[in-house]
């Protein structure tokens, strides 16, 4: 590198992750933008992921197409689909720890919310292997607690062929695709 060479770096806030209201229902006081969700990404070395969840999956079993369809992002593949659970912030002030987070749990790294023709995309990720997973019910998901009604991945129902997990690697400058078919 020399000098005169010039380095673009982007700063990403997930807002579901970063943006928290404070106070209780009598009394919300605003809002703060917590540390966790803001990533710094260098554009030379960053990778997206993108794709489409097949809409059939929108009402599926206990889904409903109102709202709530998200995908969630982890870090890694290969993972016990068990351990998987919701968006949590136990460094959170308001972090009350009920119910107690499974010790072999694993956070998601970030979501975004499945469009109504089903998509959706995961922008400035850095290299590496991720496992993206369909839920519909994301809209309950508070980003502080853990939430233990929310199933991750929801399994398919009946004889759905539903596929609601997907991995995939991703190198640098990559434009990754991953659906999620009926």
């Amino acid at each position: 590198m020399t000098t005169e060479d010039v380095q673009a770096f982007t700063i990403e806030f997930d807002l579901r992750s970063s943006l928290v209201m404070r106070g209780n229902q009598n009394n919300n006081n605003g809002y703060i933008l917590k540390p966790h969700g803001v990533s710094i990404v260098n554009n030379a070395t960053s990778a997206s992921l993108s794709g489409v969840v097949d809409t059939n999956l929108f009402d599926e079993g206990d889904c409903s197409t109102q709202d709530g369809n998200m995908v969630y992002l982890y870090s890694g593949i290969g993972l016990d689909a068990s351990n998987l659970i919701d968006l949590v912030d136990p460094d959170d002030e308001e972090f009350s720890g009920d119910p107690a987070i499974p010790d072999d749990a694993i956070a998601p790294i970030g979501s975004t919310e499945a469009g109504d023709d089903g998509s959706y995309s995961f922008g400035f990720l850095e290299t590496g292997s991720y496992t993206a997973v369909f839920v519909c019910d994301g809209n309950s998901d508070d980003s502080v607690e853990y939430d233990s009604d929310i199933v991750i991945p929801a399994a398919p129902t009946g004889n759905s062929p539903g596929e609601k997990l997907g991995e995939v690697t991703l190198a640098a400058g990559d434009s990754g695709v991953l659906n999620f078919d009926y």
